[in-house]
């Protein structure tokens, strides 16, 4: 073999030694994640002073009168309960409390305050359903004001109250922006499965629920009416909780020779 034949060999098997080492680092490689997937994000409590919270029953300020609020409040309490640091008052016995007083849900926040202070809770969240359209790509709005019993700091992980955002928009009951009625958080938010945003919040959820396997994946989300009305309401829950009440989180996954997984 001449000169050049033995360069070329050289080269040769310095790229395969370099490619078997890139494998067997890969192979070996514990947390490895394709850098375009979104990754699932825990949610904790971040609201100073709350551990218990009574979810009333929601409203309906939409001009379809076919929402089904009662799906919509327990959509809205499971997706709570997920949240670590949180206990929620079961919704059986806050019906059957409203039942036994002859209330349908709350109407002022002086009786959001009673309701949260009859089960022991700090905060009593008050919603509505301010937009809804169940057909593909379904829509949905939703109205959140947070009031909390006793002086209790301000949240951190919101930008608090804003009296001008609250007068624009459809909030479940009318409080006053200063005083001891007042909520101590306002949200509102409109949800299309349309939308990009919704879609990598749908993506988010899904792999934090582990629902990636199923045959729709993410999309059955932003597709399906019932699947869509829980995507929205961690939506609200998570804004309500802000950057400090979110965790980030990667799963560990070995790709490589013999894992059976490779990244797609």
């Amino acid at each position: 073999m001449n000169d050049n034949g033995k360069k070329k060999s050289k080269i040769h098997m310095s790229a395969i030694c370099v490619l078997t080492l890139a494998l067997a680092a890969l192979g070996g490689c514990e947390g490895w994640t394709d850098p375009f997937v979104v990754h699932g994000e825990l949610l904790f409590n971040s609201l100073s002073g709350v551990q218990t919270i009574v979810v009333a029953p929601m409203m309906n300020l939409s001009t379809n009168r076919d929402v089904d609020l009662v799906e919509a409040t327990n959509a809205f309490a499971s997706e709570l309960q997920q949240v670590q640091g949180v206990t929620v008052v079961p919704l059986g016995r806050v019906y059957q409390f409203l039942k036994e007083n002859k209330m349908a849900t709350v109407g002022s926040p002086a009786e959001a305050r009673q309701l949260a202070k009859a089960f022991g809770a700090q905060a009593c969240i008050v919603a509505a359903v301010t937009e809804y359209d169940p057909y593909n790509p379904p829509r949905m709005g939703l109205a959140v004001q947070l009031f909390t019993v006793g002086d209790l700091p301000p949240p951190h992980g919101t930008a608090g109250y804003d009296p001008v955002e609250a007068e624009q928009a459809g909030t479940p009951l009318a409080a006053p922006a200063s005083g001891e009625a007042r909520p101590r958080d306002v949200l509102s938010h409109i949800f299309s499965g349309r939308n990009l945003e919704v879609e990598t919040l749908a993506q988010k959820y899904s792999r934090e629920r582990m629902a990636d396997s199923t045959p729709f994946g993410w999309r059955r989300f932003v597709a399906d009416q019932h699947e869509f009305m829980r995507l929205c309401s961690y939506g609200m829950i998570r804004e309500m909780l802000g950057e400090q009440g979110r965790k980030g989180r990667m799963p560990g996954i070995n790709v490589g020779p013999g894992t059976g997984k490779w990244p797609k």
